[in-house]
């Protein structure tokens, strides 16, 4: 079963959040690198999508996202999700 409360993930969240300012790109950039070189971590989907029909955005877009993050971690799966604002 898949957790969500997870501190990697919660600190990958948060890091996508931070970057919001900066546009789609940057918030991207920012949740990857806070999982990046973790050990015993497999980052198996990073996405940012409409909130309302879970669709990709288009390049440039702004206003509400929700960051989609799975993980794998030493084998259990985490899952989570946060809307916020990007610029």
């Amino acid at each position: 079963m898949p957790h969500s409360d997870t501190p990697l993930l919660r600190t990958a969240l948060d890091a996508a959040e931070s970057a919001a300012d900066r546009g789609l790109d940057a918030v991207l950039a920012a949740a990857q690198s806070a999982i990046m070189g973790e050990s015993h971590v497999t980052l198996l989907r990073l996405a940012l999508v409409n909130p309302e029909t879970n669709s990709p955005l288009d390049d440039g877009y702004r206003g509400v996202v929700r960051a989609v993050i799975q993980l794998s971690v030493g084998g259990e799966r985490a899952d989570g999700s946060r809307d916020f604002y990007v610029n």
